[in-house]
């Protein structure tokens, strides 16, 4: 793929940049990135675009872009004779790429950044044109999608959250803007309120394709470590020390070329918080921490990327997995309490009682369902009407969930537990009529 080999070649090059200090055969190496700018430039698309999975776009013609300008900025004085071979080549390909990414649109909020704005302005430093840096300044002026305390609202994804802050660093350094490095502290942080006790990052409440994934990685370690050596935050520094050999770690910018740009030693590890009880409101979201025991409750009321994916059938794609809970290497992934083969309770609305005490509720009037064999009929009412509420009681043996619904419409329901392998059920409480 065109994309990963950009990639590639901006990780050979930073090596190239590290001289003797690499067991490396240079004739090798530099031959090797000799030949792999003959294929760019063949793969790239005449109007500058790059292929990712077989299909041309502005945006992955992107992605690859600063890392390749530094490698650029760094083998003119550390490897003259190499950079003299493919400067040329290493130029068009940005030039080309550049002009795609100005004439195409992010195509999601990540995107903006990290295959936008931050490839844009590491161009721009380079070979200065001002429809680069317009396109730049339109983009800042969305605003940013990462409030005060690091939360990326947009897309919520443990994820794209680290490919957003990789593309802040890059805006950060390229155009001298210190405040978006403490976007990304802020960001490594709040990881740290959503990191699991087995070292994954909690994606139940994202609105992107990662929601319940297993496994998560919770930090880029460029991101992670970036963070620490700028807050002196050793919680940070054993972040990233877990997340150091996580996979696609290095992916945005090698750290062959991150060690060039940004090198320095972090603060000493400090053990990471385990214990805490948090709840965001406006978020609607609460985690609590016992050790090696983690609750995450969430509500969902729609309306942001995840609906806009899927289809409408089962009306507004709110998410089903309002509770997520880890005791060590034990995950319950999700309990849905589904009405009928229509679909689940899915939360619309997390209130914080005490505490200990939550109480979620849901309500749906059915939805609108197209007709598709009478082209430009109003929308049948599909009728699946419910409402109720469901309360979380916790205390330190358990945790009680009471669900109280009700339905003119559904005449069954079945309640569901989703774990991970290894975990047995039993016993699942009272389940009453009416």
């Amino acid at each position: 793929m065109g994309r990963d080999a950009a990639y590639t070649l901006a990780g050979l090059c930073g090596a190239a940049c590290h001289g003797e200090a690499l067991a490396i055969d240079r004739c090798v190496l530099g031959d090797t990135i000799d030949r792999g700018f003959d294929f760019l430039l063949d793969r790239q698309a005449p109007d500058g675009r790059l292929d990712l999975h077989g299909v041309y776009s502005a945006n992955e013609a992107g992605f690859p872009l600063p890392a390749l300008a530094v490698a650029y900025r760094h083998l003119e004085h550390r490897d003259a004779v190499l950079f003299g071979r493919i400067a040329d080549r290493m130029q068009a390909f940005m030039v080309r790429a550049a002009d795609a990414v100005v004439a195409g649109d992010a195509y999601s909020a990540n995107h903006r950044w990290a295959a936008a704005a931050g490839p844009l302005a590491a161009v721009h430093r380079l070979f200065p044109a001002d429809r680069y840096i317009e396109k730049v300044h339109d983009y800042l002026a969305d605003p940013i999608d990462c409030e005060a305390d690091g939360f990326w609202f947009e897309e919520r994804s443990p994820n794209y959250n680290m490919v957003a802050n990789h593309g802040l660093l890059v805006l950060a350094d390229e155009l001298d803007r210190p405040d978006l490095v403490e976007l990304v502290v802020q960001s490594c942080k709040l990881v740290l309120r959503f990191l699991q006790p087995n070292g994954e990052a909690d994606s139940s409440f994202s609105f992107r394709q990662d929601r319940g994934q297993p496994d998560c990685p919770a930090a880029a370690y460029r991101v992670a470590r970036r963070a620490a050596i700028a807050s002196g935050d050793g919680q940070l520094t054993s972040l990233a020390d877990q997340v150091r050999d996580a996979r696609n770690n290095a992916t945005l910018m090698p750290m062959t070329l991150e060690w060039l740009e940004h090198p320095g030693d972090m603060p000493e590890p400090e053990t990471i918080e385990t214990r805490f009880d948090a709840y965001w409101p406006d978020r609607q979201i609460a985690r609590r921490r016992e050790g090696v025991t983690a609750l995450t409750l969430a509500a969902d009321p729609g309306e942001h990327f995840f609906d806009t994916v899927l289809d409408s059938w089962g009306g507004v794609k709110r998410s089903e997995d309002w509770f997520h809970l880890h005791h060590g290497g034990i995950v319950l992934q999700s309990v849905r309490l589904e009405l009928s083969r229509l679909g689940s309770v899915r939360p619309v609305a997390l209130e914080r009682l005490s505490s200990t005490r939550y109480r979620l509720a849901d309500h749906a009037d059915g939805w609108g369902h197209i007709a598709h064999f009478r082209p430009g009929s109003p929308a049948v009412r599909m009728p699946h009407r419910y409402g109720g509420q469901i309360e979380v009681n916790i205390d330190p043996a358990c945790i009680d969930l009471a669900m109280d619904f009700e339905s003119p419409d559904v005449i069954q329901s079945s309640l569901r537990f989703f774990v991970r392998a290894g975990v047995e059920v039993e016993g699942i409480g009272r389940l009453q009529a009416g």
